[in-house]
């Protein structure tokens, strides 16, 4: 009986672990999603200020 306790707490584990991981994982890349459209949205705002020919700075 013990054994069996004690295998179901090493499965149940490893299944929190392995989602622990992933929602780690989505976390990481929103943060890389959100810094890819933050430089999109700069470098778009740089395009527009220099088609007005006004300076940077």
């Amino acid at each position: 009986m013990p054994q069996k306790k004690q295998k179901n707490e090493n499965e149940e584990r490893k299944k929190s672990e392995k989602r622990d991981k992933k929602e780690k994982k989505g976390r990481k890349d929103r943060r890389e999603e959100e810094k890819e459209k933050e430089k999109k949205r700069r470098r778009d705002e740089t395009k527009r200020l220099r088609s007005a020919g006004k300076s940077l700075g």
